[in-house]
C-alpha cells in the first residue's frame, strides 16, 4: 500500500521507449506525456488525472502496446523448437507418451520439456497451454 495513496503521479519523459512506459506503470505512476507533447494535452492530463483516472498520451499509449507485444512474442521466442512442437501436439490432445513415440523419445523427456514450457511461459497446466495455443493460432479451436 502506498504511503500517500491519494497523490497521483504524472511522468513526462524527454522520450519514452515501450520498457519506460511499461515501468511507469508498475511504479504506480497514474499517467505518461512525452516532453513534446503540448501544453494542452498536458492541462488534459493534469484533469483527467485528478478524477482519479489514468492518462497516457498517444505515443505512450502506442509505446504501451508495443511493450506488450514485444512481452507476448519474447516468451513465445524463448521456446525451442521442440517445445513449440509439443505445445502443438499436447494441445490437439496427444498425450506425453503418444508425443514420445512420434518423436522418437522417451515420455519422461517429453514431461521434461512440458514442465519448461510451462514454465517459461507461466502457465501452471495442461488447458492453460491448450488456451494460449489457441489464443497464438498454433491451433484452432477445432483441431
Amino acid at each position: 500500500m502506498p504511503k500517500w495513496p491519494h497523490i497521483r503521479v504524472l511522468l513526462i519523459a524527454s522520450e519514452a521507449r515501450p520498457a519506460d512506459v511499461k515501468e511507469a506503470l508498475e511504479a504506480g505512476a497514474h499517467g505518461m506525456l512525452v516532453r513534446c507533447d503540448s501544453l494542452q494535452v498536458l492541462r488534459d492530463a493534469i484533469s483527467v488525472i485528478s478524477s482519479g483516472q489514468p492518462y497516457f498520451c498517444q505515443n505512450s499509449t502506442r509505446l504501451l502496446v508495443e511493450a506488450v507485444r514485444q512481452a507476448k512474442f519474447a516468451k513465445f521466442d524463448a521456446l525451442t523448437a521442440r517445445e513449440r512442437e509439443i505445445l502443438v501436439r499436447i494441445a490437439r490432445s496427444e498425450t506425453p507418451k503418444e508425443i514420445a513415440l512420434r518423436l522418437g523419445t522417451c515420455s519422461k523427456t517429453v514431461s521434461n520439456q512440458l514442465c519448461a514450457l510451462r514454465e517459461k511461459l507461466g502457465i501452471r497446466d495442461v488447458p492453460g497451454l491448450v488456451r494460449y495455443a489457441i489464443r497464438e493460432g498454433l491451433v484452432r479451436a477445432t483441431d
